[in-house]
């Protein structure tokens, strides 16, 4: 493994380090639409600031992406590789 691999699957680890970060991206894999902010952050029982950081911290490795139209920003689960893999493991442990 590269040293450049090796520090993409480290930033993808990370990224899942916050149980509010596994139940946002969660809700957003089962809900298979766009969500708003207020939304996620309700979902993960924290603040709206907070699930903002989450998010965006997500989104740099491919896991979420987001929408901004009409002054609203919504989000929305990333259908990637990565994301596939991860939804097979959350799969696998229910």
């Amino acid at each position: 493994m590269t040293r450049s691999t090796a520090q993409r699957y480290a930033n993808i680890f990370q990224s899942l380090t916050e149980a509010e970060s596994l139940v946002m991206l969660d809700y957003l894999r089962q809900k298979g639409g766009e969500v708003t902010l207020k939304e996620l952050a309700d979902e993960a029982n924290t603040s709206e600031s907070r699930a903002r950081g989450l998010l965006e911290e997500l989104e740099q490795v491919y896991l979420v992406n987001e929408n901004r139209e009409n002054g609203e920003t919504t989000y929305y689960y990333e259908s990637t590789t990565v994301a596939d893999r991860l939804r097979y493991i959350l799969d696998r442990m229910e």
